[in-house]
């Protein structure tokens, strides 16, 4: 991919996204063999959510959203992703 994004002249941009919520999640839990362990949020949480890419050289774009990932956001991102560079972009994302 590093050759191909030098000879394309594309930049590489590493992608994620995340959660922020204003309460903290001290302490562990547990859920049955088989079951994802789920923490349960005081009703008065208030949650951010942000997806954002980084570069090998260090350049950063993000975007702040409300709701849940979706397609719909991931591709309002990617098109904010494009317009703002001047240079091809490969986006490598998990999941």
């Amino acid at each position: 991919m590093a050759k191909r994004a030098k000879k394309e002249r594309a930049e590489i941009h590493w992608g994620d996204e995340t959660g922020l919520c204003n309460e903290s999640y001290h302490g562990r839990c547990y859920a049955p063999k088989g079951q994802t362990p789920a923490i349960r949020l005081h009703p008065r949480c208030k949650r951010v959510n942000l997806i954002s890419t980084v570069t090998n050289q260090g350049k950063v774009r993000f975007m702040v959203y409300e709701n849940k990932m979706n397609s719909d956001t991931l591709i309002r991102f990617m098109k904010r992703l494009i317009k703002e560079s001047a240079r091809k972009v490969f986006l490598v994302l998990d999941n």
